[in-house]
């Protein structure tokens, strides 16, 4: 697979991640506010441990676009390259019959022996 395939895949398996964490360490900290109680010792570690997830993700995903765009810049070609494109955007050297008027360009809107006006 491709390199930024790797960087979005890892990226979303840190997001997938983080939500075992930080659930868990938002209802310890609100199960002691309800109660009363002490906050258990592991709820910190739980919401730390997520937000690095989370960082860690977002990081891994920004890295998969810019490689992504990066990579599409240097390697996109435009329709001028492409022989089939020419021939779609000038009907004279394309498939089609060219039209009447193309056969003399210079006299296309008509005979010009009569008078011109001023």
């Amino acid at each position: 697979m491709k390199k930024e395939v790797w960087f979005y895949i890892g990226g979303l398996v840190a997001f997938f991640l983080s939500t075992l964490f930080i659930p868990q360490g938002i209802s310890d900290f609100a199960r002691a506010a309800a109660l009363n109680e002490a906050v258990p010792s592991g709820a910190g570690l739980n919401l730390a441990i997520g937000a690095v997830l989370i960082a860690a993700a977002i990081t891994l995903l920004a890295s998969g676009y810019v490689i992504r765009r990066r990579q599409l810049t240097t390697t996109r070609t435009y329709g001028s390259d492409d022989p089939d494109e020419v021939t779609r955007q000038r009907p004279t050297q394309g498939y089609t019959n060219r039209p009447e008027w193309m056969d003399r360009p210079s006299n296309h809107m008509g005979d010009n022996t009569g008078h011109k006006r001023d």
